[in-house]
């Protein structure tokens, strides 16, 4: 079933419920039919981005490694929730530690809600991105068994990412099932906002991580939303 190219977002509120009001046009990719194809490649402009993202995503490692675990840093986002077929959402700012357990980075916060995965060059997300044998066939999708993934990449996209400036890089990933007739059908999206920008003390930072998913609902109309903001260091 198309879904709404519209969907109701939240202001940013330190704390409390409020119904929800119309903000920003969402992609709409959800619900979507396509099939794989290794014709459909990364343009010009992608790759150049995915080379930039993924390098900024490995200078924040070292960040971390040098200055964030060492000097016990809290972390602070501002959080959106919002439940399947819900016109009310929760608004939180949460505090999270950083710790790196068995090799990898972790947020840990009294919120369970917080996003714990740090995203870096190595995660799930964008490990098929930024390996630099899978990137070389320049396929935007990946198959694997009965599911598939695309990704896109932008600057200054106002369909998804709040993008405003050319050092911030937007990734859309689609994550959709096998239909009976072989072809895929987009069930969730992952959309993250990176900040590039080469001199920048956070560069590699996820600025924003959302999530908008119909499989996590019991009813084909319906939505689940979380979205992540990064706020500050304290």
């Amino acid at each position: 079933m198309k879904l709404s190219v519209f969907l109701m977002l939240f202001t940013l509120m330190s704390c409390g419920i409020e119904i929800v009001e119309p903000e920003r046009p969402i992609d709409s990719r959800i619900g979507n039919v396509w099939e794989a194809s290794t014709s459909d490649k990364f343009s010009t402009n992608e790759e150049g981005m995915i080379e930039d993202f993924c390098l900024a995503l490995a200078d924040k490692e070292n960040y971390f490694k040098d200055i964030v675990v060492t000097t016990n840093n809290t972390f602070v986002f501002d959080l959106n929730e919002a439940q399947c077929g819900s016109e009310t959402g929760t608004k939180a700012t949460i505090e999270a530690n950083l710790e790196l357990n068995s090799g990898t980075y972790e947020f840990i916060s009294m919120n369970r809600a917080v996003f714990r995965d740090v995203i870096t060059k190595d995660s799930t997300l964008v490990r098929s991105i930024c390996n630099p044998t899978t990137t070389a066939t320049g396929v935007r999708g990946v198959v694997t068994g009965n599911r598939a993934t695309r990704h896109y990449f932008y600057k200054k996209n106002a369909r998804f990412c709040k993008s405003t400036n050319d050092d911030e890089i937007c990734m859309i990933v689609e994550y959709a099932e096998q239909l009976k007739n072989g072809k895929f059908k987009t069930k969730d999206i992952t959309a993250i906002r990176v900040l590039t920008e080469k001199d920048h003390a956070h560069r590699g930072f996820v600025l924003e991580r959302s999530i908008l998913s119909a499989s996590k609902c019991a009813e084909e109309n319906e939505l689940y939303l979380k979205e992540q903001f990064f706020s500050k260091i304290n």
